[in-house]
């Protein structure tokens, strides 16, 4: 072996494994969840969908991250179906008398 070729060899050694991002890993578990619980309880989504919110907005100020970015658009999705969820059921609870009375025109 010559001087020339130990030039073009790789000598940084080994790659280094990435390291996993907390906060991306929370806000995306917490975003999907989020989901879940928007359809459940509108209360319990948003509350779920802030937190995920808040970690993914930590974590993308730390670097790019596509789970931060997914915890990001899932939670903001839970929210979404959470006003949704909250708007329908005051709708419905609007219309209760109405409800009713169709109810017992069938009966």
């Amino acid at each position: 072996m010559d001087g020339q070729n130990l030039q073009n060899e790789n000598v940084a050694g080994p790659e280094q494994p990435k390291k996993s991002n907390g906060l991306a890993i929370a806000g995306m578990v917490l975003g999907i969840i989020s989901i879940i619980g928007a359809c459940c309880s509108p209360i319990v989504g948003v509350a779920l969908a802030i937190g995920g919110l808040v970690c993914s907005i930590m974590s993308k100020k730390q670097g790019p991250s596509g789970m931060a970015t997914a915890g990001l658009v899932c939670s903001i999705i839970g929210i979404v179906i959470a006003v949704i969820n909250a708007v329908a059921g005051a709708v419905l609870i609007a219309n209760m008398p109405e409800l009713q009375n169709i109810l017992d025109s069938v009966n």
